[in-house]
């Protein structure tokens, strides 16, 4: 049985479309995002739980921080991933995990988009 991580969270509370123009990623969405993340499996939801995200520049200079907060538990539900540019023209980004996984995203009209599978 597979399960499905809804990205809805992200694309909620991202999506800045209703602004015309939309503002630049990353440097016009930097800042504290929170909301409910709904898990599903062939059968529906199957579980929510509270969701964060901070997509701030890094102190370097270099990318931004995306990190992402899941439940309760700030400690244990903390995961620091770091956001790269690759092409901003084209809209390709990378989610770097910092372990070995790193991950492409795209902007694609006006909204932050990734697909993966747990």
């Amino acid at each position: 049985m597979r399960t499905f991580l809804s990205i809805g969270f992200v694309l909620a509370f991202l999506s800045l479309t209703a602004q015309s123009p939309a503002p630049a990623f990353p440097q016009g969405w930097s800042g504290v995002w929170k909301g409910e993340l709904e898990i599903f499996i062939e059968v529906g939801r199957v579980q929510t739980l509270p969701m964060e995200l901070h997509i701030l520049p890094r102190q370097t200079g270099l990318g931004w921080t995306w990190t992402i907060f899941y439940g309760e538990d700030r400690e244990n539900g903390k995961r620091d991933y770091l956001l790269q540019v690759v092409d901003a023209a084209k809209g390709k980004f990378l989610i770097d995990e910092q372990n070995g996984i790193r991950m492409e995203g795209y902007l694609l009209g006006g909204k932050f988009v990734q697909h993966f599978e747990v």
